[in-house]
């Protein structure tokens, strides 16, 4: 019957030394003090996320401008095009920026662009709840996944230390016992 090799460090063995021990135990404290931080600031992060996401559709509104000019594009390929529109604010001024808009609109046509809360200045539109909640969890994730990145880093830069003295101390011990047992019986 074979025995577990990842259980190696813990079985009785006249070559295990304490250092084994520990750097195993020490090894099952990481991974579970990782995951749960990575799992908290996972939660955290989407929570804070989702919330600014949500404050940005609260705060930004939607208002119907006038195009002042015929919305075309520069080439096939390019992307939506930008036209000038005017629009009032809440306070009744009239306002005008520049916009993207559907290809092909005449001057004069209305279109829905999305203002800051005083209403004087275009701002992107907001995410809908689908996209915010998706936003939010690839952040979260990204976040968790970072944690248990740089812990894992950590740990290997340990283990490669912990290895290297526990070489030099093996070196130390054959270089006394060495001479001693090279004798062959003739």
């Amino acid at each position: 019957m074979k025995r577990s090799v990842w259980l190696w460090r813990w079985r009785p063995n006249p070559l295990r030394r304490r250092s084994y021990v520990v750097e195993a135990w020490a090894l099952v404290t990481v991974v579970l003090v990782t995951l749960a931080v990575a799992g908290l600031t996972a939660v955290a992060v989407t929570r804070a996320v989702d919330h600014t996401m949500a404050r940005q559709r609260t705060a930004r509104h939607m208002v119907t401008a006038v195009l002042t000019e015929k919305a075309s594009a520069n080439s096939l390929y390019a992307p939506a095009p930008q036209a000038h529109v005017r629009w009032t604010a809440p306070d009744g001024t009239v306002h005008t920026g520049l916009a993207t808009v559907r290809y092909g609109l005449q001057r004069g046509a209305a279109v829905a662009v999305w203002t800051d809360p005083s209403g004087t200045a275009l701002v992107p539109a907001p995410p809908d709840n689908g996209t915010a909640r998706a936003e939010a969890v690839g952040f979260g994730v990204a976040a968790g996944a970072g944690i248990c990145m740089l812990s894992f880093t950590g740990w290997v830069l340990v283990a490669q230390l912990t290895e290297r003295c526990r070489a030099e101390c093996w070196a130390h011990e054959w270089a006394d016992i060495g001479p001693r047992g090279n004798h062959r019986a003739a």
